[in-house]
Order: C-alpha cells, then sequence, then structure tokens
C-alpha cells in the first residue's frame, strides 16, 4: 500500500495538479470507507501471520533435529511484548476510527496471539519483558479482541481453551510479577485446574498434563515463602516432577496431541522446550523448599538435575550459583573448599549468559566483598544497580562501602522506581537527613516509605535475604531491618 501511494503521488506531482505536500494528503484521503477497511484487514492478517512466523522462525535443524533456543524464543516474546504495547499506526497513517481498527485486529486474533507470545509461559519465565501494567494491559486487549470477534464472526465468545490460557496467564503476573495480587493468582491457578478436570473441556492428555503441571507450579511459588504452607508448596512441586517424569514429550501420543502450551502453533520440539523447562522449575521449586527445611545435599542434587534438564536456562545456573554462594556462609550447612570457587565460577557464567539480569552482578559484588576486594565488589554493586536501581542485595552492599553522601545518587535513583523492594534506598536517604542534615521532619517520610516496602517489613520472602547481611561478618546475629527503622523513625520524631 506504501508503495501504491507513492506511485500515485509521483503522477500527481508529474501532472502538476499539486504539489508534493498536498499530493501526500490526497492520496491519503482519496481512499473510500471500503477501501481503508480492507488495508486495515489485510495489515491486521499480515500481522496475525508474522506473529506465527516469529515462533515457528526461532527453529533450528542440528544434525536432522529441530530444535529451539531459549534466545530466540525470548526475542520472539520481546517483539510480541513491544507490538502488543505500542500505539497502533495504520499503513500509510490512514484515518480510521478506533473501533475499525479493534474489530479488524480481533477477526484475525492479532491481539491475542501476541499476548500468548508476550506471555510465553510455558516455556519461559512467564512475562519477561512486561512491567505488570503492561501485561495487565496486553490481556485486557486481549480479551476485548475476544469479544470482538465473537461480535464480528458470530463465534461462541471466550471459550473454555481460551478462558485457560487467559486466566493461566493472568495467574503468573499477579503472582510472579512486582506489584500482582497473590490471593487473585491462587484463585486463578485453582480455577485452571477445575477447568481442567470438567469433562467438557476441549483439552486432554499430554496439552492437560503440562497445563496441570503449570499451575501446579505456580501454587508452588506462591506458598514457598509461607512458612506455614512450606510443606504444601513442597507437595506441589513434587506432584508436578512426578507428573512430569511419568511423560515422555518425543513419544507420538505426545507430539499428535493438542499441543496446548504452544497453541496455536503445533511443533513437537518446542514440546520437548517446554517439558524440559517446566521439569527445570520443579526441581528448582523443591530444591528451594529443601533449603528453607536446611536439607543442603537434597537441594544441591535437584539444582544440579535442573541444569541438566535445561543447559540454556539462566534461572537453573543462577539458582544453583547462589546456592554454593549460599554454602560458603551458611553455619548449618557442611562446609566445602570448593565452594568459593565454584560460587564465582557459576556466578560468572550465569552474568554471561544474560548480562541484562542483575541477580549475578549483585551476589558477585557479595563474593568479591567477602575477599575483602571492595573495589572489585564496588563495581558489581553498581553494574547491577545500573540494570536494576532498586536492586536490594547490590544496594546494601553499596551502602557498606560508600559514604551516605556518596551513596545519594544511587538511593535518589532507586526510589524514582515503582518497586516494593527499595526500602533500602529510603533508609539511607532518611538516614542521611536525620544523621548528616538534621532535617528530621523530612527523614520521617523517607523511614515511613522504607515500612512500606517488602525488603524492610516483609522479611523471609526474598530467597536472597541472606545477602542483604555483610559477608565478612556472618557470625553476628542478624537484626530485623524494619525493628532498627522504627527504632530511628521513633528517635526522630523525639527529636521533633
Amino acid at each position: 500500500e506504501e508503495q501504491l501511494m507513492a506511485e500515485r503521488m509521483k503522477d500527481e506531482v508529474s501532472s502538476g495538479v499539486r504539489g508534493a505536500s498536498t499530493s501526500m494528503t490526497s492520496a491519503r484521503d482519496s481512499y473510500s470507507d471500503d477501501e481503508k477497511k480492507e488495508i486495515i484487514q489485510l495489515e491486521c492478517a499480515l500481522a496475525s501471520t508474522k506473529c506465527r512466523m516469529d515462533l515457528e522462525n526461532t527453529v533450528c535443524d542440528v544434525d536432522g533435529d529441530k530444535l529451539f533456543s531459549t534466545d530466540s524464543l525470548a526475542a520472539v516474546a520481546r517483539k510480541a511484548s513491544l507490538a502488543a504495547t505500542k500505539t497502533h499506526q495504520p499503513i500509510g497513517d490512514l484515518k480510521v476510527s478506533s473501533s475499525l481498527a479493534l474489530t479488524s485486529r480481533a477477526q484475525f486474533g492479532v491481539p491475542y496471539l501476541q499476548a500468548l507470545s508476550a506471555w510465553s509461559g510455558m516455556y519461559l519465565t512467564p512475562w519477561p519483558f512486561c512491567t505488570i501494567g503492561q501485561a495487565r494491559t496486553i490481556l485486557r486487549n486481549a480479551r476485548d479482541s475476544i469479544t470482538a470477534a465473537g461480535k464480528a464472526w458470530g463465534r461462541p465468545t471466550n471459550s473454555k481453551i481460551e478462558q485457560i490460557f487467559l486466566h493461566t496467564a493472568e495467574a503468573d503476573l499477579e503472582g510472579g510479577l512486582v506489584g500482582g495480587f497473590v490471593i487473585e493468582a491462587e484463585r486463578l491457578y485453582k480455577r485452571v485446574l477445575d477447568l481442567l478436570a470438567e469433562d467438557d473441556v476441549s483439552v486432554e492428555g499430554y496439552a492437560a498434563t503440562m497445563l496441570k503441571t503449570h499451575c501446579l507450579l505456580g501454587l508452588g511459588k506462591l506458598y514457598l515463602y509461607d512458612a506455614e504452607r512450606l510443606s504444601e508448596a513442597e507437595a506441589f512441586a513434587r506432584n508436578a516432577l512426578d507428573i512430569l517424569s511419568s511423560v515422555d514429550p518425543t513419544q507420538r501420543n505426545c507430539i499428535d496431541s493438542q499441543s496446548i502450551c504452544f497453541y496455536p502453533w503445533n511443533n513437537s520440539a518446542l514440546n520437548k522446550m517446554s517439558h524440559s523447562f517446566h521439569m527445570c522449575m520443579s526441581r528448582q521449586l523443591v530444591a528451594e523448599a529443601c533449603i528453607r527445611s536446611s536439607r543442603y545435599d537434597d537441594a544441591k542434587l535437584f539444582l544440579s538435575d535442573a541444569v541438566k534438564d535445561l543447559p540454556g536456562n539462566f534461572d537453573a545456573a543462577f539458582a544453583l550459583a547462589s546456592f554454593h554462594l549460599r554454602m560458603m556462609f551458611d553455619s548449618d550447612a557442611d562446609s566445602c573448599e570448593n565452594n568459593d570457587a565454584l560460587a564465582r565460577t557459576l556466578l560468572l557464567k550465569a552474568a554471561k549468559m544474560d548480562t541484562t539480569r542483575s541477580g549475578p552482578f549483585a551476589l558477585l559484588g557479595v563474593w568479591y566483598e567477602s575477599q575483602n576486594d571492595e573495589a572489585r565488589a564496588k563495581g558489581c554493586y553498581q553494574k547491577a544497580l545500573a540494570i536494576d536501581p532498586s536492586h536490594p542485595v547490590a544496594g546494601r552492599g553499596l551502602k557498606r562501602i560508600l559514604s551516605l553522601d556518596e551513596l545519594q545518587p544511587f538511593c535518589e535513583r532507586a526510589t524514582k522506581q515503582n518497586s516494593p523492594v527499595n526500602g533500602w534506598a529510603w533508609r539511607c536517604l532518611g538516614q542521611k537527613r536525620s544523621w548528616v542534615d538534621g532535617e528530621d521532619s523530612s527523614a520521617v517520610i523517607c523511614f515511613q516509605q522504607a515500612l512500606r516496602c517488602r525488603d524492610i517489613q516483609g522479611q523471609g520472602s526474598d530467597s536472597h535475604e541472606m545477602f542483604y547481611l555483610d559477608p565478612k561478618n556472618t557470625s553476628i546475629v542478624p537484626v530485623r531491618e524494619s525493628g532498627e527503622t522504627w527504632g530511628e523513625l521513633a528517635n526522630c520524631y523525639r527529636r521533633l
């Protein structure tokens, strides 16, 4: 269409009817309403096809085997996230009504397909490139498109299979992204399990098995940080692991069955990828439960197997690296001479696997600080905060090295983030205002903000919480930061 418009403009300029700027406007306005509708429908059909082709093009042929790489799948999720969140611009900037654009996109399922790719929860960490606000918007658009498609085609709106996908994707964002509602995530996971158990649902066999294990693992993650429900979390993870171990994704009946996790793409290679991903996640979840109950040998075994299940998975590699770093400092764990060197090697490997993730750099800072190498520790902490300004481990590490005046720019940048774990930054600003500047009235506001943050008030919900402490003084009994912050707030009120 752009090419046709350009040709029209050239014809009009050559005939001397109008100038270049006038011809451009005329070319756009010369389309009738029916022509505009056809152009928009063509664009939406191409967008729908592109969404499918992006995923199919990630397949690589290795010695006759069709394989997917984690990096290529992540690239697809990133493209879909960007496409789903940007403002829609029709070809040639055609002036069309928003209702026409919405209806046309819905007819070809564009928002729904983009939502599935942006979620990618069946073979990647869910919503890898979205904030919670963006993910909610993408899901809302997907649901609206299904409703609009129902009116356009006369199809049943929100079928069971679409409900299952959208409920699962929503549960993942509420339970896994910062700022989500855990209670809502629990309700949605249980709702999906109920839908899968119904007789008339159009999901069965291998597809239903994968969705069931996904929901079991989701519930396990929700319960993991609740001491009273830790045994339930481990039971869910072990149940998922047992189910996955009994299924072979290479079997013919699995390949021919509905490819639910890749719906609407049916690809046996992606079946294997999804199976390996969920095996890896289930082992990690069991290992975390073992760590919290001081069964370190079992945890090491499960984490090592998780890396073998999915060698290119960042989360599995990082979990094993952080485990060995934990063993360096945990007094209840059996000492191992190789933990120091192995922890550093694995953290460096994880950092190279994904340079956009702040976790490995923050924990490398902890490792260097434990070796009394403050220069490298400082560099690692700063690198982590450059990626994630509110990272609670890196922020506390930098506080141990820098003065409050030197730390102030990092704290101010962190407090501008809409994050529930930037309490360390608010507390540091409060200490500077109170101790250095003598401004207790503004310090009160900072301390109050700190007490609203999860890394201060809700300690116990972060698997890396032990790295908040000074790695050179692990023998000191830790004091809850919330208690110290309340004391600092009380002193401000006393002076006022």
